[in-house]
């Protein structure tokens, strides 16, 4: 090990330069300065003050106007600024201010659509107007001070061009403080700085003052700036007036001696560190391919003691038995009989007949205005189907809609439906008559069992078939089960459901003979993630899978990836008996919290009942939020692919918005919902996407899909690789007083017609409203958001606020709209 110790010798040679160069500065100071500083030689300094002066301003100025072109070129933005839907442009406009520094508002014109409006706040006057034409036109334009009610802000306007079309989209435009140039320069003015603004023919006008105090004999000089219609003042300070070049250059002698010799030093160390660093990559590079190719042995070799380290940690890879490759695509091949739910559970089954005859009432199909039609429409959702099973969901219906769903299938040219299910106890029945369905439209099926359903989206992208229906009541009760469809490598959402529901109701269906097939894809699964994922040390894990599905798989890959794994509920259980399957509802991590603590584990990880969503719990006992998890995630991400897109939905805290901007991403918000968020992923090319309730999506390194699973694992890769814990990689973000989801039942019909009241009578006083999904109202001090959920038949809302008492103002705003359509309705 002397070889290690001697290596990090190079670390000295830095430290001896800057203690040499300190005290050669001391002598310089006592010997040279002084004598300096008593010399006759008195040049004024005042013309150095002005030019840095100049130079800081023009740059400031540059920096602004190349933030707000490079938003300009792009697509999404071109295609949000000519989209009729003003509560999109709105909200964009409200994201994009928050990314730029001082910005008061932002507006964003379609051509031709600029507007004089002096009710606005800010106004949009004439001059106003008179820019956004301009900017139309194609030309450059310079930043104009506006004075609204004694107050200066600077209007810039910028031309919204797609990169392969110069054609002007729209019309980027931003009020900004004034402050947005005053603090960069106002510590290094030593004197008085007067910012004159001169348009066209009109006088000067002050626009700006800054300093500390001018002398009363001194000369003021002018500087012209790279936006023509300002020019700078600059009158020096009495101090300022009193020295001398000569003073100047002479105290700048100790500090270059000093940076000299001190980057002299750090020159060498940094280069000796260098060579030790190249050397030990390459060598540990070669130890990573002996892991592929199974001839690991652990080695010391290396330079630098941290290596030895790392290497360490390549020793639990290197026992796999053979090395693994690309994610394979599936193999379909015949198995046994599928796994069924007697095997985990004792349970009794309904036979079909019996299921039929006891819901006749609600079965009926027939959707030419009778009840029955009523009865089953609210079960095709926004972005799946879902119901009660055995009443809004039958067996009769649940063939149409695999009839349905395979007709779909065969209009997009998809012959084969991958089939998984969760673990309830009414999966396997809901599962074979879907199967049945599918058959009957003629499409051949692969039965990939009882899984998560990132196990079916997985297979999706890894199979010769891009189409799937997932069996799952994700988080919801026991009695509910439904679909999730993915059909030529697509969710179905909005108007894609609709299309399920006429075609059962009018019959429309395609007919056939197809073949069923059942594979195990488990090992694929796993082995994916562990390739592609490295937890640097050992955490200790507690995993609460609610006795849902991901009980199956989450112990085993956790356990694969390193980890100490604490179970918690993971024997699958389709009632439940714990815990119900939702992690985002605090009650339900109540164990959790209380395991990880007394376990004293690094981290804790909930699962909802199909594995697609998570939670997490800091070693304290913290419950982290899935909005919190993204920043960490878009930190990671954003950081190894600057400028890329990161997607959230409209319950995501706002603060979001600036730390996806602030590591160099672009956030982008969109309405709730897994699928939303893929589409909207897809749409943009976006490297990460998530929402509150816990549905995250990987791009980078994956395939865009929610996957609690893989999410975990790369939660825990990030944890591993710091040696702080989840708490501390947290605590640099910025956080507000937040409530989790509040969620009110009213019943599943009651819920739109509330909606679509307050949207006509609700006042939200001076809030921004954005309606892009419910009524979200932002305000200086916080938000609300009021919607109704896609997945149960309730009210959701969230709020977040500086503090408590704007909690509670922002509360008290939203229930008393509320309670003016339903007084009974209340939240705390």
């Amino acid at each position: 090990m002397a070889k290690k110790t001697g290596g990090t010798n190079f670390g000295l040679i830095p430290l001896a330069s800057v203690g040499t160069g300190f005290v050669l500065a001391i002598l310089l100071i006592l010997f040279v300065v002084r004598a300096g500083i008593t010399s006759d030689h008195r040049a004024t300094v005042a013309d150095i003050h002005a030019d840095s002066l100049q130079q800081q301003l023009n740059i400031q100025l540059a920096q602004i106007k190349l933030q707000l072109s490079s938003m300009a070129t792009s697509i999404h933005l071109a295609n949000v600024v000519t989209d009729a839907d003003a509560s999109a442009r709105s909200l964009e406009e409200t994201a994009l201010a928050s990314m730029i520094p001082h910005a008061l508002r932002v507006r964003l014109f379609a051509p031709g659509k600029a507007e004089v409006d002096r009710d606005a706040i800010p106004p949009f006057s004439f001059t106003s107007l008179d820019l956004v034409n301009r900017a139309e036109s194609g030309t450059d334009v310079n930043p104009e001070a506006v004075n609204s009610s004694g107050r200066w802000t600077i209007s810039l306007a910028t031309p919204i061009r797609i990169p392969s079309d110069d054609k002007v989209q729209g019309t980027l435009f931003v009020y900004l403080d004034i402050k947005a140039i005053a603090d960069q320069v106002q510590q290094n003015v030593e004197g008085e700085l007067r910012l004159m603004q001169s348009v066209g023919s009109a006088q000067p006008t002050e626009i700006l003052l800054l300093g500390t105090g001018r002398s009363p004999d001194a000369e003021t000089l002018e500087r012209t700036l790279d936006n023509p219609n300002w020019t700078l003042l600059y009158t020096p300070s009495q101090e300022v007036q009193g020295q001398t070049v000569g003073n100047f250059i002479v105290s700048l002698i100790p500090a270059i001696v000093f940076f000299v010799i001190a980057l002299g030093g750090v020159f060498v160390g940094t280069t000796k560190f260098s060579s030790l660093l190249k050397s030990d990559l390459s060598h540990l590079d070669h130890q990573i391919a002996s892991v592929a190719s199974g001839l690991y042995t652990p080695s010391d070799k290396y330079n630098i003691g941290a290596f030895s380290e790392v290497d360490l940690s390549l020793l639990r890879l290197g026992k796999k038995d053979e090395a693994r490759g690309p994610v394979p695509k599936l193999k379909v091949t015949e198995v046994g009989p599928a796994e069924t739910m007697e095997d985990l559970v004792d349970i009794e089954m309904l036979d079909e007949d019996s299921y039929a005859e006891a819901t006749s009432d609600s079965s009926d199909l027939d959707a030419s205005g009778d009840e029955g039609g009523q009865a089953f429409s609210s079960i095709f959702r926004a972005y799946d189907i879902r119901g009660i099973v055995n009443e809004s969901l039958t067996p009769e219906l649940i063939h149409k809609i695999g009839q349905a769903i395979g007709t779909e299938a065969e209009a997009l040219g998809q012959q084969t439906i991958l089939v998984g299910a969760d673990g309830r106890i009414s999966s396997p029945d809901v599962r074979d008559e879907l199967i049945a369905g599918l058959l009957a439209s003629g499409r051949d099926v692969i039965d990939i069992g009882l899984v998560p359903t990132p196990m079916l989206y997985f297979a999706t992208h890894n199979s010769d078939t891009q189409s799937g229906v997932m069996v799952t009541g994700s988080h919801n009760p026991p009695d509910y089960n439904g679909f999730k469809v993915v059909l030529d490598g697509r969710a179905l959402l909005d108007e894609d459901i609709q299309k399920l529901y006429q075609r059962v109701v009018r019959n429309d269906f395609s007919s056939g003979k197809g073949e069923r097939t059942e594979i195990d894809i488990r090992e694929d699964y796993i082995d994916a993630i562990t390739d592609d994922v490295v937890v640097a040390q050992p955490l200790t894990v507690v995993v609460d899978c609610c006795n849902g599905i991901a009980g199956e798989i989450a112990p085993d890959l956790l356990e694969n990836l390193g980890c100490d794994v604490v179970p918690l509920y993971c024997e699958v259980d389709g009632t439940f008996p714990n815990h119900p399957p939702d992690p985002t509802e605090p009650g339900n991590l109540d164990a959790l919290v209380q395991e990880v603590q007394s376990q004293n584990a690094d981290i804790g990880i909930a699962f909802d009942g199909d594995g697609d969503r998570l939670v997490a719990v800091t070693k304290h006992g913290e419950i982290v939020w899935p909005d919190r998890l993204l920043m960490l995630f878009a930190k990671d991400v954003v950081s190894r692919n600057p400028g890329s897109d990161v997607v959230y939905d409209v319950k995501c805290t706002r603060h979001l918005n600036g730390v996806i901007s602030g590591f160099g991403g672009r956030p982008i918000i969109c309405r709730s919902g897994h699928s939303f968020v893929k589409e909207k992923i897809a749409e943009t090319d976006a490297v990460l996407g998530g929402e509150m309730s816990g549905h995250i999506c990987f791009s980078e390194r994956w395939f865009g899909f929610d996957d609690g699973l893989y999410s975990a694992a790369r939660l825990l890769e990030i944890v591993g690789s710091q040696t702080e814990g989840l708490d501390e990689l947290l605590s640099e973000f910025p956080s507000s007083h937040a409530t989790p989801e509040i969620r009110i039942e009213v019943g599943d019909e009651t819920k739109f017609e509330i909606m679509d009241q307050l949207n006509q009578v609700a006042s939200f006083d001076d809030g921004t409203v954005t309606t892009i999904d419910g009524i979200r109202v932002d305000y200086a001090d916080g938000w609300g958001l009021v919607r109704a959920s896609n997945t149960n038949p309730m009210l959701t809302l969230r709020f977040e606020a500086d503090d408590d008492s704007a909690m509670e103002r922002i509360k008290n705003v939203f229930r008393e709209q509320i309670q003016a359509i339903d007084e009974n309705i209340n939240f705390d």
